[in-house]
């Protein structure tokens, strides 16, 4: 339905996009990730049309919208596209925005297509009112009303949620999901919330720098990462250096004699908190840690431990009880990540 092939984007000379692809099938979601800066907005204007790129092509519903020779302008690309400020005009109300750019239809299919809108999205008995009156829940689900309202091939979210406290978010995301569902819309949306995306989307696309590092569902992504970078992303936050000396890896934490790899001589292992667990004395997979500090946790403590030597390397550990001093933890292999460096 959505394919993204090589695109390549340059502003003010500065390279933004390189070699850019992605796909989507028709009716999916699919959400674009990334640290502030990696292109991820700049990627949904070229999509929309509001940026030009200087290679690559870009095909909705078998429809050519870039390519070499080919531009189509935004607003014949069947392309809705809500802002991250929502974008309404404030001088008109819930019904005249929602209606705004469907002159060419009828009086009585813009009847329809408004009456269509107000009950996908809740918003009955609020047409008469302005922008400023609503709250910004209902801000947003008129800005999706007014995209939807032209019956899109495709629907481009920019960082919807961003203006929400942490409780009022949680509840919103769920909201439009099930609306997106219901209405059986292709969408992108950018954000740089991993929680946006694993509430709101069926695919994600972990971008970095410019470039896609990688496209999947969020179990691919987090059981085979290609590279360190993704498997932080999806959760694996620990970090750990291993080098092979005489035949054994040795991490900052000390020797690893479970750790097998087939590698050259040094590695990065990349583990979520919970890879760690308590270990009894004597275990020949154990190693001794401090406790630098611990927070409590949904179902126990989040501990940071640190080397009983004097090495800066610091690991957390997802445990079912506050430890005190020191302990010995021994690592998950199967939940272990490993990169050649």
């Amino acid at each position: 339905m959505l394919q993204v092939s090589n695109i390549g984007l340059r502003l003010g000379g500065q390279e933004i996009l390189h070699d850019v692809s992605l796909g989507l099938k028709k009716g999916g979601t699919l959400a674009l990730v990334g640290e502030s800066g990696c292109g991820k907005t700049s990627l949904l204007r070229v999509i929309a049309g509001l940026e030009h790129p200087y290679s690559g092509s870009i095909v909705v519903n078998d429809r050519q919208l870039n390519a070499a020779g080919v531009y189509v302008e935004p607003a014949n690309r069947g392309v809705g596209l809500v802002f991250q400020d929502f974008a309404l005009f404030p001088h008109i109300n819930v019904r005249r925005n929602i209606l705004f750019g469907l002159n060419r239809l009828s009086s009585q299919e813009q009847n329809d297509r408004l009456s269509a809108m107000l009950s996908l999205f809740q918003l009955e008995g609020l047409a008469n009112r302005y922008p400023h009156q609503l709250s910004g829940g209902q801000q947003q689900r008129v800005a999706m009303a007014r995209a939807l309202a032209p019956k899109p091939d495709l629907l481009l979210l920019d960082e919807p949620f961003s203006g929400y406290d942490v409780l009022l978010r949680d509840s919103v995301r769920r909201e439009l999901r099930e609306l997106l569902d219901k209405a059986g819309i292709t969408t992108v949306l950018v954000t740089h919330d991993l929680q946006d995306a694993l509430v709101m989307a069926d695919e994600v696309c972990i971008m970095q720098n410019g470039r896609v590092l990688q496209q999947g569902t969020v179990m691919q992504l987090a059981q085979h990462p290609v590279n360190d970078y993704v498997a932080r992303f999806m959760g694996g936050v620990n970090s750990l250096k291993v080098q092979c000396i005489e035949g054994q890896w040795i991490s900052a934490f000390g020797p690893l004699p479970g750790l097998s790899l087939k590698l050259a001589k040094e590695a990065l292992l990349v583990f979520p908190p919970d890879a760690l667990r308590l270990a009894v004395a004597g275990e020949p997979d154990a190693f001794k840690v401090r406790i630098g500090r611990l927070m409590p946790d949904q179902h126990g403590y989040l501990v940071w431990c640190m080397p009983e030597t004097g090495s800066e390397s610091t690991i957390s550990a997802k445990l079912t009880e506050a430890p005190s001093g020191s302990i010995q933890l021994s690592l998950l292999y199967d939940k272990v990540h490993v990169f050649p460096l």
